[in-house]
């Protein structure tokens, strides 16, 4: 019975995204949402920087290259090596905090109480961004039809390696199946960390609500603040829009070492989350509420690795303890693989970039040694460097 009920969980995920890419393709009907007298004044742009405050130079070069949209960037430098040299501008607040923050979460906030809640917006990125000179378009286009919580499209800057490629892969499917197709399914977008669009009150209202309160007094290793944020936002009946002609290039990492330190945080910010992915689904059944039901169980979903693991262990199970769970689970991983390469072809890239398949079996098993570094305390409260990054 047990196997019978752990093949169901790893079925269900697997089949999913595929699932999900042909109800957006067939008989659901995308809502339409009219446009709404919203004015935008200006906008504050928070940056988040840790360590190596140099890299912020590509991001500031191109939000200085967009003239029609009124904006004011807050730069926090937590742990800055040395003081940023940036010509001097009316617009660009470099701030140096004394103490070390070491939170995203807590720079955010000290970025927040410097623009004094002044802006209409709030955009948050990570210092080895850089946004496309149009990137405000569609932002605005969300923004207009009365979004409060809109997240742009992030692509890899550059791919340098393999590596680099299996990352972008997963960036890819992730912005598709969890992002676009959730959304015109009439459901909200994942948050993926930077690119993120809020209205002032609803900035305000995470910023003050009682668990992340109480996690910034105490310090806690609250690393992921973006599913927290995305949950809040769902909870409190927003839907999260997406916005995919607003690009944010991101720096993808290259090497086999920072997969396992960026994957051991990603993966303990999963597990973070799920008593609270629990309870949108749970929430969406009683209140008949599809936004927190469908989006709830996306973001309850394994990480990939974690999948995949999963299914190869069941799979190999069921190869002695039961043929037809065997070739039911198999097909499943069938139907998954092509969800990935789908989602991939319809996002608009290539087949070149599946060249990059060559570094997969590094990239799978520097995700392994991230699992396996969730047992080491220590690295729970290890902040992005984002030097490693580049």
């Amino acid at each position: 019975m047990i196997l019978i009920l752990l093949n169901i969980v790893a079925i269900v995920f697997l089949v999913l995204p595929s699932t999900l890419i042909l109800l957006n393709f067939s008989f659901l009907k995308k809502r339409k949402v009219n446009t709404q007298n919203v004015i935008i004044n200006n906008y504050g742009i928070i940056i988040t920087a840790y360590k190596d405050i140099d890299i912020c130079q590509e991001l500031l070069e191109s939000l200085a290259l967009i003239k029609d949209v009124n904006l004011n960037i807050y730069l926090i430098a937590d742990r800055a090596h040395s003081k940023f040299s940036y010509p001097t501008s009316d617009n660009v607040e470099i701030i140096y905090p004394k103490e070390n923050y070491d939170l995203k979460l807590k720079s955010i906030l000290r970025a927040y109480e410097a623009s004094l809640a002044r802006h209409d917006f709030y955009i948050i990125f990570d210092s080895d961004n850089v946004v496309d000179p149009k990137y405000f378009e569609d932002v605005e286009h969300f923004i207009k039809k009365g979004f409060s919580a809109i997240q742009s499209r992030r692509v890899a800057k550059k791919i340098n390696s393999n590596i680099a490629g299996v990352d972008a892969i997963g960036e890819i499917y992730k912005n598709y199946i969890d992002r676009k197709v959730l959304f015109e399914l009439g459901s909200s977008s994942t948050l993926s960390g930077s690119g993120i669009c809020l209205s002032k009150e609803l900035l305000n209202d995470f910023l003050n609500f009682d668990e992340v309160k109480d996690n910034l007094e105490n310090r806690n290793a609250l690393i992921a603040e973006d599913k927290i944020l995305q949950n809040f936002i769902v909870s409190k009946g927003h839907r999260i829009a997406y916005a995919w002609y607003s690009l944010v290039y991101d720096a993808k990492v290259d090497t086999s070492e920072k997969v396992v330190n960026q994957r051991s945080r990603w993966l303990f910010a999963y597990f973070q989350n799920i008593k609270s992915s629990i309870m949108l689904i749970i929430r969406g059944l009683l209140k008949f509420d599809f936004n927190k039901l469908l989006f709830g169980l996306a973001s309850l979903s394994p990480p990939l690795i974690l999948l995949g693991m999963f299914s190869f262990l069941l799979l190999i199970l069921n190869l002695f303890l039961n043929h037809e769970l065997f070739f039911l689970l198999l097909l499943s991983g069938i139907i998954f693989t092509s969800g990935i390469l789908l989602s991939v072809k319809l996002s608009g890239y290539s087949n070149k970039i599946f060249s990059s398949v060559m570094g997969l079996p590094l990239f799978v098993v520097s995700q392994f040694l991230g699992l396996l570094k969730l047992r080491k305390k220590d690295n729970y409260f290890e902040s992005t460097d984002n030097k490693d990054k580049e």
